[in-house]
């Protein structure tokens, strides 16, 4: 198997690379300035997040992303993976997220992903457009299970809004890179598919899990008050692609001893 990886740079990108060569993947950073022949995939993680001007956001996730896609038009892998994100269905009044659904631009971010996932169909490459939603890293905390993780190992006090609904809004790394080497050729075309952990276990349940395997002292008090909860639908992703939803607590375990293991200041 050959891969290359825009974003190689990136922690998720950084991951990716160690778990493909892990697995003796022929895997290596995308040069758009090398074509190379018999590529099963080129995965494009290059981006800017909400934080970049618009100038960087245009610079980035679309002038390059029309560079990677001339660049597959030539060598013809076998798959482009674009990665993009679960924010294009925006404050949406339904309560499960699936890709039926009509996209909604909120912000310069979001209008960025949506042009680049037209992008990506137009180009007639064989691609699959992955929706993510949050990737638990390392270093990012502007996630809620990275701001939930913070707060807990800091004893802060800790309101939960509609405690016993389920959420999924997430999904690791590793979870990520066994979709990716799972999948089967031949592509054709251009399909889109939600990512995410499996919606088994409720709000309460994750923040009283990472409560006990941080040790926090934290308080969890569920709040009175409700605000709109959305479930993302990966229906599709375990029915045309075999997905295994990886389950919530082994992923988050996982996740908080990679945390420890690596020392990451709070």
């Amino acid at each position: 198997m050959k891969i290359r990886i825009s974003g190689a740079r990136g922690e998720l990108g950084g991951q990716l690379l160690t778990l493909f060569s892990a697995a003796q993947v022929d895997v290596a950073p995308l040069n758009c300035h090398i074509q190379e022949e018999h590529l099963d995939m080129v995965i494009h993680l290059a981006a800017k997040l909400k934080t970049a001007s618009i100038t960087e956001l245009i610079a980035s996730n679309l002038t390059y992303l029309q560079e990677v896609l001339s660049y597959c038009q030539i060598t013809k892998p076998g798959v482009l993976i674009y990665a993009s994100s679960i924010s294009l269905y925006g404050n949406s009044c339904e309560r499960v997220l699936d890709e039926t659904m009509p996209s909604s631009c909120s912000d310069a971010y979001s209008c960025s992903k949506f042009l680049g996932e037209q992008l990506v169909a137009a180009s007639l490459v064989p691609s699959l457009i992955i929706r993510l939603p949050a990737v638990l890293e390392l270093i990012k905390t502007t996630n809620f299970i990275s701001s939930l993780y913070q707060r807990l190992s800091l004893g802060a006090v800790i309101h939960v809004h509609n405690p016993d609904q389920p959420f999924n809004h997430f999904i690791g790394a590793e979870e990520f890179y066994s979709f990716l080497i799972s999948l089967k050729a031949p592509f054709d075309g251009c399909e889109l598919v939600n990512l995410a952990a499996a919606s088994s276990e409720t709000l309460r349940t994750i923040c009283q899990y990472l409560k006990e395997i941080i040790g926090s002292r934290s308080e969890i008090i569920p709040s009175p008050s409700s605000s709109p909860h959305r479930v993302i639908s990966i229906q599709k992703a375990c029915q045309r692609y075999s997905y295994q939803a990886p389950e919530v607590f082994k992923s988050l375990q996982r996740w908080v001893e990679k945390r420890k293991k690596a020392c990451i200041p709070l």
